[in-house]
């Protein structure tokens, strides 16, 4: 009922799913290197080999890293998702370190 779409691109993301939260890399957007035209979410989940296909999951959008955009190879695109995954890691380990140690004064 109360619930936004943010903005198209790519997020280091929280996702809650049965109880547990796990970290992870997503995004939002129309897949434009292969020409897409239906708005869709993709997530990667770091350190987790289950399927959740059909399960109902909670994603927190934590950080935006970037704008969607299109590649001009699969090979760039993929290159761009290393970055984004080690992007979206640095940035979660920064938010733990924030939220464990609580606020600032």
């Amino acid at each position: 009922p109360n619930e936004l779409i943010p903005q198209r691109g790519v997020y280091a993301v929280l996702v809650e799913w049965r109880g547990r939260r796990y970290e992870g890399v997503a995004n939002l957007g129309f897949n434009p290197t292969f020409g897409r035209t239906q708005l869709s979410v993709e997530i990667h989940l770091f350190d987790f080999a289950e399927r959740l296909y059909g399960e109902t999951i909670e994603v927190h959008f934590a950080m935006k890293i970037r704008e969607e955009r299109a590649f001009p190879s699969i090979t760039d695109l993929v290159e761009q998702i290393r970055r984004d995954v080690e992007t979206a890691h640095s940035l979660l380990a920064a938010h733990r370190t924030q939220v464990s140690l609580g606020p600032t004064r």
